[in-house]
């Protein structure tokens, strides 16, 4: 999704604990983005919470017994939610 998406500025973690900052550009932090798309995915069925110093970082942190089929969901939400921008 990153090399589709521009607002995605970075992903980091460590196993399953990922988070996506996004950005609107080099200098503004997307925080309303972040925050609409929590929205969005809450009403998908996928809870998800952000974080950082502007909270433009989208937090994911699946349980450990996370199916494919969770992710796949994840990814199909993410995706609608970023291709409709």
């Amino acid at each position: 999704l990153a090399k589709s998406y521009p607002i995605i500025a970075d992903v980091r973690g460590s196993g399953l604990f990922i988070g996506v900052e996004m950005m609107q550009d080099e200098k503004r932090p997307a925080t309303k983005e972040v925050s609409e798309l929590m929205e969005f995915a809450l009403t998908k069925g996928v809870l998800l919470s952000c974080d950082g110093p502007d909270n433009n970082v989208l937090k994911i942190k699946p349980p450990l017994v996370i199916t494919k089929s969770d992710v796949d969901l994840l990814l199909n939400v993410m995706s609608d939610w970023l291709g409709k921008r």
